[in-house]
């Protein structure tokens, strides 16, 4: 949560109930409208969230509840407007539920507890023990696979098969990686890289991802630190790397359960509408309805019809296929088939249907309403003039004091130990110069009058530190070229500057805080607007029952 930007409060849910008629996670901590913000909701938005609010259980709980209040409002005045009956928010409501479900149905497949033993730790730290040059082609399909395999077997140079075989845009530099240690890639993968024979091509290697060659142009020695001290981040690596491929694996079995395919000519189809305009003094091809309920996918309960496809092209967060290379279409199109595949397996199992989720994609939603009510609430906030922006100098100028001229009294010398014998003695002597002469009458302190800004580097470095030093502290010991050296401030002379002495990038910054704050005023006074028609009303009894800071759940997700 953000005390300057509100984001959008968590769900408010809806009770029949009495205000004072309540169980412990239902009792009311506001009304705003005729919503409320339980206990139980107040703790899961706020969790995790703690330390940005002060110290005083009784200051931070009311700041966070002040907070999911004004976000409520948002939700509210944009529900008000009509925001969540309108297409832009229906199509967002399906993007937030599938994006929900997806994350939802990853989390069941992969597995709640990894095995890794230290000697597979062992193992991957000896694998780091060396570096393998190589290069990849990548197909989709097993089709693509064998026809690559040919080329390979009957002579074709490794780089021409991978110009011409490997999915546009799938790998980085034509499939050549560098140097990469074996263990940060997929299992086979990952073996090929340690045992293949030096420019041989190696393939196809089977993963859920696809098929891959590899070919291995060199190998290498590589540096590693010893096994006691990477040992705890090898056995992590490992179990989310375990954890992923368990995962991904469980993914294409379940797309292999549901028998999906792409229809004869679907991906050339979709390769004629995005190429359409490549001949000069083509008409424009419009898609009529019976084009648009053209199947171009198809899986056991569902299929992806060419209106889907062109719908997704449309949708700016999709990721978009090379318009003219038909495997990177085909590709795109087995990725989108493969969305729905899953999206279909997670709600049969009903996992649309369990609370959390229905919690998460209700709490993304309002977030998205409030950010949306916030953006059209400020839009017509108006840059500050001239005149507001040295305003908002003498506001703030107190933060931009700088040092004009330091009185210091500076020792450097040689040992460490010298150092602290001076640092010793000056505990009970009036200055710096006194405590050198009480450790050692032969040397001098050094007192020197700096007028900043200084052409000396060295003493540049310290205007930093002397702005915020008072007369009569310390600083040091501290190694600088020549041994060590303790310094005391004796007196200063330190300021704000005026307006017309500040640089153009200080004043830019002036005057972006000088909007930020007119903006806040603005969203204050926006926000007093809503809390006539809403009327928010705490509980603040209820509110101080709640234990701070917030005791995390167990099994919370």
């Amino acid at each position: 949560m953000n005390r300057n930007i509100p984001r959008a409060a968590s769900v408010a849910l809806l009770f029949a109930l009495a205000l004072t008629s309540c169980t412990a996670g239902d009792r009311p901590v506001a009304k705003i409208g005729n919503r409320l913000i339980t206990t139980a909701e107040f703790e899961r938005r706020v969790q995790g969230n703690e330390m940005q609010y002060p110290a005083a259980p009784e200051q931070a709980r009311a700041a966070a509840l002040e907070d999911l209040m004004k976000g409520e409002l948002l939700v509210q005045a944009a529900k008000a407007r009509g925001v969540d009956t309108t297409a832009v928010y229906r199509g967002m409501e399906r993007q937030i539920t599938e994006r929900t479900l997806a994350q939802a149905i990853s989390e069941k497949l992969s597995p709640p507890t990894v095995a890794v033993s230290v000697a597979e730790a062992q193992e991957l730290w000896r694998w780091m023990g060396q570096k393998a040059d190589a290069q990849l082609i990548y197909t989709v399909d097993a089709a693509s696979a064998n026809a690559t395999k040919a080329a390979l077997d009957a002579g074709m140079p490794f780089a021409d098969a991978s110009a011409r075989f490997t999915v546009p845009g799938a790998l980085p530099n034509n499939g050549n990686l560098g140097l990469v240690t074996p263990g940060s890639l997929v299992s086979p993968i990952d073996q090929a890289l340690l045992s293949l024979p030096l420019n041989t091509p190696g393939g196809p290697y089977e993963t859920p991802q696809g098929f891959f060659f590899v070919l291995v142009k060199s190998r290498q020695k590589s540096e590693v630190a010893p096994f006691e001290s990477l040992q705890p981040a090898l056995m992590e690596r490992l179990r989310q790397r375990k954890r992923m491929m368990a995962m991904s694996a469980a993914l294409v079995s379940i797309e292999k359960a549901y028998r999906g395919e792409l229809t004869m000519g679907a991906p050339q189809l979709v390769f004629r509408y995005l190429t359409q305009f490549r001949v000069a003094g083509e008409t424009e091809w419009t898609p009529n309805a019976a084009e648009r309920a053209q199947v171009v996918a198809k899986w056991t309960g569902g299929t992806l019809t060419f209106g889907d496809v062109l719908d997704e092209l449309q949708n700016p967060e999709s990721n978009k296929p090379a318009a003219s290379v038909l495997p990177a279409i085909e590709a795109w199109m087995r990725g989108q088939m493969r969305t729905r595949i899953v999206l279909q397996e997670a709600r049969r199992r009903h996992l649309n249907e369990e609370p959390y989720v229905a919690l998460r994609i209700k709490a993304q939603l309002e977030e998205y309403l409030a950010q949306g009510e916030y953006t059209l609430a400020m839009q017509n906030v108006a840059k500050p003039s001239f005149e507001q922006v040295r305003e908002a100098w003498d506001v703030m100028k107190a933060n931009y004091e700088q040092i004009d001229r330091a009185h210091i009294q500076f020792v450097v010398v040689p040992d460490s130990g010298m150092a602290a014998q001076i640092a010793m003695h000056g505990g009970h002597s009036g200055t710096l110069a006194q405590a050198v002469t009480m450790a050692d009458p032969s040397l001098q302190a050094q007192d020197v009058t700096v007028t900043f800004p200084s052409n000396d580097p060295e003493l540049m470095t310290l205007q930093g530190r002397l702005l915020r030093m008072a007369p009569g502290d310390w600083a040091g010991p501290e190694p600088v070229s020549g041994g060590w050296r303790l310094l005391q401030l004796q007196d200063k002379v330190q300021g704000p500057r005026e307006f017309e002495q500040l640089a153009p990038d200080v004043i830019q910054s002036v005057a972006a805080n000088a909007w930020e704050m007119t903006r806040n005023r603005h969203f204050e006074l926006y926000l007093d607007s809503l809390k006539t028609v809403f009327k928010p009303t705490p509980v603040p009894e209820n509110l101080a029952r709640i234990a701070w800071p917030l005791a995390r759940p167990a099994g919370v997700r």
